[in-house]
Parts: C-alpha cells; sequence; structure tokens
C-alpha cells in the first residue's frame, strides 16, 4: 500500500513538472484572444542564453521571392488605386466589362475587379508563361482593345512556382 502511493505521487509531481513546462513554453506563443481578434505585437527580444533564444527561427511560411513580391504590390497598388477611386455609373462601364470579358476567354481563370470612376480592372490567369504571352497578344490584337481611348495598364506578371502566371489589366476612363 505504501509503495502504491509513493509510486502515484512520483506520478503526480512528474505531471505537475511537465504541465508547468508546457505552460512556460506555451508563453513563447502569441495568446489568443476570447474576442477572436489577433494579439497585439509584443517584443521578440529574448535573454541571452535562453532556451527560447537558443531556438531557430522558423521560416516565413508567407515569404514569396522579392520579384513576385514586387509584381504582387504593383497589382495591389494599381487596383487599390482604381477602387479606391469609388463607384460609379460611366457611359463607359459595358465597354470596359465587355472588352475585359473578350480577354478573359484568353486565360485559364480571371477576376473581373469591376469598373470604378477611374476605369475597369481584371487580373488574368494563365497555365504559363507562353499561354500569357499569346494572351495578352491576342488581346493586344482586338478592335475592343484598340477602340479603348483611355489609357491601358499592363502589371508585371507574377510567376508562380507551378509554371501559371498571371497579370492585371487596368483600362482607364477612356474621357
Amino acid at each position: 500500500m505504501k509503495r502504491t502511493v509513493v509510486v502515484a505521487a512520483i506520478a503526480v509531481l512528474a505531471a505537475a513538472v511537465a504541465l508547468v513546462f508546457l505552460v512556460r513554453r506555451d508563453d513563447d506563443a502569441p495568446a489568443s484572444s476570447e474576442s477572436g481578434r489577433a494579439p497585439a505585437a509584443t517584443s521578440s527580444a529574448r535573454k541571452p542564453g535562453s532556451e527560447a533564444a537558443a531556438r531557430p527561427a522558423l521560416p516565413n511560411a508567407t515569404a514569396v521571392p522579392p520579384e513576385l513580391a514586387a509584381a504582387k504590390h504593383e497589382r495591389e497598388t494599381v487596383l487599390g488605386a482604381l477602387r479606391d477611386s469609388g463607384k460609379g455609373a460611366e457611359p463607359w462601364d459595358d465597354q470596359g466589362n465587355g472588352l475585359l470579358e473578350k480577354i478573359a476567354r484568353t486565360a485559364s481563370g480571371w477576376t473581373q475587379v469591376g469598373c470604378f470612376v477611374a476605369g475597369c480592372g481584371a487580373t488574368y490567369l494563365f497555365a504559363s508563361e507562353d499561354a500569357m504571352t499569346r494572351g495578352r497578344a491576342v488581346a493586344e490584337a482586338l478592335d475592343e482593345y484598340h477602340a479603348w481611348t483611355g489609357g491601358k495598364r499592363w502589371t508585371a506578371p507574377e510567376r508562380w512556382v507551378d509554371g501559371r502566371v498571371s497579370i492585371t489589366l487596368v483600362l482607364y476612363r477612356p474621357d
């Protein structure tokens, strides 16, 4: 009986030590809030020689090559400015949307951003660099493309690891 109590006490003590160790390790991770919002940023400085300082940093899972990051930034900036101009019922909306839809037939996928006061835009996805080059050439040869009297801007291509390429076209207001 005495032996069973001692073994049980040792097991409880080991469990308590393990629990304290796990709780302290979780202090390194950001705490979640009950409201569902992300926790406030905290300092990542660690004491020299601490266990946390000795652990190597994990690679950033969302890191992208600089070329892709620059193209993505350009796309987001151009489309952001388009959206920021505000929604409006412009007389050329149907012409712009029609041209964007016609160009979409050359792509394997697309996202229509729509028309705004500053113009219309869409992002096209192509299966490869060659497909994007051919699709853009077909688009630029369309009569509707030439008929658009406003400015036209193709963003830098976003080249994905799997070989696909996306590119954005903005048709600026024609007046």
